[in-house]
């Protein structure tokens, strides 16, 4: 009897688990991505600059902040 519920329970846990794994659900959705540059926000790190400068901090970028740009299809030609 032990051994048949092992055996039963062996078989069933995988296929339930690939069973959840391939099905869909309406919350997730495919969506297609758009091409973008990253590119460094020169505009933001300006503000910071201003504002350290006002306050007397020196300020040395070791990760300048990034911003995202949608390309466009004139920028292709």
């Amino acid at each position: 009897m032990r051994r048949s519920m092992m055996l039963i329970a062996s078989v069933a846990l995988p296929v339930l688990l690939i069973g959840c794994a391939t099905s869909t659900s309406p919350g997730y959705s495919y969506q297609t991505v758009e091409p973008v540059n990253v590119v460094v926000d020169h505009e933001k790190m300006a503000v910071i600059d201003h504002a350290a400068r006002k306050r007397g901090v020196n300020v040395h970028w070791i990760n300048r902040p990034q911003r995202r740009v949608a390309i466009s299809e004139a920028d292709d030609e």
